[in-house]
């Protein structure tokens, strides 16, 4: 095996070392903006008003105590 086939190789592996650590820092921030943004629309279908608190509520009030 002579020098340039050596280098050669060395360099190809070390092009599949970068192109899997880009891969997996895309791969992690794609995942990480999907789970912040299951948990906002999470938080975000639990809320309600306070302006409406939602049927049957306060309905029946009696004041006469």
């Amino acid at each position: 095996m002579d020098i340039s086939t050596m280098v050669s190789g060395i360099l190809a592996t070390q092009d599949e070392s970068k192109q899997l650590q880009i891969a997996t820092t895309v791969l992690r921030s794609t995942a990480k903006a999907d789970a912040e943004k299951i948990a906002a629309q999470a938080l975000l279908a639990g809320q309600s008003s306070p302006a409406d608190p939602g049927p049957g509520v306060g309905g029946n009030l009696d004041v006469t105590a």
